[in-house]
């Protein structure tokens, strides 16, 4: 019997077959000498599954390839999760098919945890590579455990990189399954376990993020961004019919119903400007019945009247000097 613990490594892959081999190598080449590969497939429509299956059969003790029932695509919450139900490790590491590991990450990573049993899982700085691998200016995530409150700091943004986690499968079956229904269902997730679990940082860059036009998060309109962030603060407003019970403590809801009400307040001045005032008027309202004070803070209010001002005049017939 094996006793270094062995930890799954679970890639949800869609569409990244000029990425899967080099993501794949960088698992391969780890230090660490205990891990199952975990491939599912999100109905890749390019030769992304042939790859992943060449992989499977060059190590088939290492790696192992599923799909959706018929092959369909089912999206990256649902694809993970799948990938988590089939993981057999102690510990749980999350890949993108088109993001790499340094050889040394999931060594370090297994060490902080074994060293520190309370942390529910531990994470990282993360290097930006760009398509062609090339590493770019700066890097992704920020050390939150150095804050007085981890959980108000994620909150603000979320900073943890999920590629960068090594987490204990234990503690990911206490804090359930990614939420399929959101798109950013990732910072939902960490949200949650850090309302349960103590959270851990290396400072050091353990993986390479990859920067392309694909990207989901990275990149988007600041619209849509905030579209998908309000459906997390929407979600967690339920956190008290939950079972998350530091969520649902009234100065994280009172946060949690801020971030909303600004959230909605953006849609108020985008469907503003775009003279959709139906829309307009129903975020307003739902900013105000999220968070009162947020939005009739004076700065807040006096933009909204503005706004309200100008749209009004401009929505006006225009008037010519002399005319009857």
């Amino acid at each position: 019997m094996n006793s270094v613990p062995l930890v799954s490594v679970c890639i949800p892959s869609y569409n990244h077959a000029q990425y899967l081999p080099y993501c794949l190598d960088s698992v391969l080449a780890q230090t660490y000498p205990n891990i199952e590969i975990i491939i599912v497939d999100d109905g890749s429509t390019d030769n992304s599954l042939e790859i992943a299956r060449e992989y499977a059969a060059n190590y088939p003790d290492l790696i192992q390839v599923h799909t959706h029932p018929n092959g369909i695509n089912c999206g990256i919450s649902k694809t993970s999760n799948l990938g988590f139900s089939l993981a057999k490790g102690k510990y749980w590491s999350g890949l993108s098919s088109d993001d790499a590991l340094y050889k040394d990450k999931i060594e370090k990573q297994v060490a902080y945890l074994e060293a520190n049993p309370e942390v529910g899982f531990v994470y990282s700085y993360s290097d930006y590579i760009d398509a062609q691998g090339n590493k770019v200016q700066g890097r992704l995530g920020e050390d939150i455990t150095q804050e007085a409150d981890p959980l108000e700091a994620l909150l603000a943004y979320n900073v943890i990189p999920a590629v960068s986690v090594l987490a204990r499968k234990e503690a990911m079956v206490k804090v359930g399954p990614h939420d399929e229904n959101l798109i950013y269902s990732d910072w939902d997730f960490w949200l949650r376990f850090i309302a349960l679990y103590k959270v851990g940082f290396i400072p050091e860059s353990l993986i390479q993020f990859r920067i392309h036009s694909y990207n989901t998060s990275v990149g988007i309109p600041d619209q849509l961004n905030n579209k998908h962030g309000l459906e997390v603060f929407l979600k967690l407003q339920k956190a008290d019919r939950m079972e998350i019970h530091k969520l649902s403590e009234p100065k994280y809801q009172k946060n949690i119903r801020r971030r909303s009400a600004i959230a909605l307040l953006d849609n108020y001045f985008s469907a503003m400007y775009s003279k959709n005032y139906p829309e307009a008027k129903s975020a307003l309202l739902k900013a105000l019945d999220s968070s009162p004070r947020t939005i009739l803070a004076p700065r807040r209010l006096a933009a909204i009247l503005k706004h309200t001002v100008i749209s009004f005049i401009s929505s006006q017939p225009n008037r010519f000097i002399g005319e009857k």
